[in-house]
């Protein structure tokens, strides 16, 4: 009886989080992000940013076959869909941000649309994704590659432990 009870218990959890998402995700199907430089969110700022969509939308394919999300993931798939440059390469900011196309972000976007049955030429993307190792192997941050980005913006490309993880997360 306890174990009814509990898994009872859990299943309205998660469908009061589905509500939360589904209340919060924008028209644009992007889930909203705030930041603030306070506790407690005082003065809080909306920044776009597709980077956050590709968690919830990894998170969220976990539930597909027990919930009825469809319409959440679509819209959040079609969101990333619009936000991706050439053949699948994206900015933290999405379009039209001053910050280069990078790697984690790119990776990220890759998993949650590969997690969702989206067709993407994910192994070309991948095969062009390993030019941005250093010569033991690792990762950089940023795609500054001229055909990609208007400007590097005087960006170097650094090393950085969560972009490499980003990326393996994505293998």
């Amino acid at each position: 009886m306890r174990i009814l009870y509990m898994k009872n218990k859990i299943i309205k959890s998660i469908e009061k989080g589905l509500f939360f998402l589904s209340s919060n995700q924008l028209s644009s199907g992007e889930f909203l992000t705030m930041r603030a430089e306070k506790r407690g969110m005082k003065n809080s700022s909306y920044i776009k940013s597709m980077f956050f969509t590709t968690f919830a939308l990894h998170s969220l394919s976990r539930l597909k076959n027990a919930f009825s999300i469809n319409e959440i993931v679509q819209k959040a798939t079609k969101f990333l869909l619009n936000e991706k440059e050439g053949i699948g390469f994206w900015h933290f900011s999405g379009k039209g941000t001053h910050l280069p196309l990078d790697l984690d972000c790119t990776c990220c976007a890759l998993a949650a649309l590969f997690e969702n049955d989206v067709e993407l030429e994910y192994q070309t993307i991948a095969e062009y994704l390993l030019n941005y190792r250093n010569e033991k192997g690792i990762f950089y941050t940023w795609i500054l590659d001229r055909y990609l980005t208007k400007t590097n913006g005087g960006f170097k490309n650094g090393i950085d432990w969560v972009v490499n993880a980003n990326v393996l997360f994505s293998d």
